[in-house]
């Protein structure tokens, strides 16, 4: 409870109750003041109380390609890091000329990496996302490599690698290399992308695309692509496309872009001239998570406050009640004031 004094002065209006005061005893003492660990409001009008709660969990994703960077909050200690790296293109067909033509390759998944990191509230992580890489788009062209995704913390990284791209079918009947599945570095663990499929060949005009290799997830691998059917994420992918590798092109069709988070795309199809795309890679993503935190309690009336569970800190805020004039409109201003205090949960 409040000590009488400082009751005393709440109750006669007096402004040295509105000061700010912090309080510092060590964690394992009570404080003079707060001895019972249940506080009483007794502000007129309003009061926010700020805690340090152990055991609300944030967390944010981070899916579109790019850069970012988050500050990180007061009272956060410790940060989570998911990764998941783009997945590669799916390399084209070649340039269908002749009677022996060759199908694109599909593109290697994006690798899972995780890890944390022990910070310092108001300092900065930054975020980086890739992007999936992009499908050949014309004859002999070979997919781009999927980008990497990372979060780092005081020069320290997280990295998750994404797929290779699919190699373009050679025009000697050799169907195109599928990409290998990306990995990562940093962090504690992850797991390894799957490698995309060997584009097919034989008679021009009538071979298929190799599949796409699955994105890791962060439970296990991603699947390797298997003839032209692309491969499956793996186990918890939180993406939109599972993670899937994009199965391979039909003759004279795209291959199919993979699933987000980081799915090969699927090679072309032998297009027999005709202008096929291999498919794009999914993009990768970051989730950072932490526990902790503030979040905020209010009181607009009477009410008390008990200290949760690891709770060592709280900042109040309070406003005092307006003054005023029967029959009239102007009232006075209120009184405001903040205080950061040092507590101890109530055992």
């Amino acid at each position: 409870m409040l000590s009488p004094a400082l009751t005393g002065m709440l109750l006669k209006g007096d402004r040295r109750a509105f000061m700010p005061a912090v309080f510092k005893p060590s964690l394992g003492k009570r404080s003079e003041l707060f001895k019972s660990g249940l506080y009483s409001g007794l502000f007129l009008l309003a009061c926010f109380v700020f805690a340090d709660q152990a055991y609300s969990q944030v967390t944010q994703t981070f899916e579109t390609p790019g850069t970012y960077t988050i500050t990180v909050p007061v009272g956060v200690t410790t940060v989570t890091v998911k990764a998941w790296g783009g997945g590669g293109g799916g390399g084209h067909s070649d340039d269908g000329n002749g009677n022996d033509s060759a199908a694109g390759g599909g593109g290697g998944g994006g690798g899972f990496r995780t890890g944390t990191f022990s910070v310092s509230p108001g300092q900065t992580i930054t975020i980086v996302v890739g992007a999936g890489g992009t499908g050949g788009g014309s004859d002999n062209d070979p997919g781009d490599d999927g980008g990497q995704s990372s979060a780092t913390y005081n020069a320290v990284s997280i990295i998750a690698f994404g797929g290779g791209g699919g190699a373009a079918g050679v025009n000697n009947n050799t169907g195109g290399d599928g990409g290998s599945g990306g990995g990562g570095t940093g962090g504690t663990s992850g797991f390894s992308g799957g490698s995309g499929a060997q584009g097919g060949s034989g008679t021009n005009g009538s071979d298929e695309g190799g599949g796409g290799g699955g994105a890791a997830g962060d439970a296990n691998a991603g699947a390797a692509a298997s003839g032209q059917n692309g491969g499956s994420g793996g186990a918890s992918n939180p993406g939109g496309g599972n993670g899937d590798g994009g199965d391979g092109g039909n003759s004279s069709s795209d291959g199919d872009p993979g699933g987000d988070y980081g799915g090969g795309g699927g090679g072309t199809g032998d297009d027999g001239g005709n202008s096929d795309d291999g498919g794009d890679g999914g993009d990768g993503a970051v989730e950072i998570s932490w526990t902790g935190g503030t979040s905020p309690i209010t009181f607009y009336s009477n009410g008390s406050f008990t200290i949760p569970t690891g709770v060592a800190e709280i900042t109040v805020e309070a406003w005092g009640g307006g003054g005023g004039t029967r029959g009239m409109v102007h009232h006075g201003a209120a009184a405001a004031a903040a205080a950061h205090m040092h507590v101890v949960p109530l055992m």
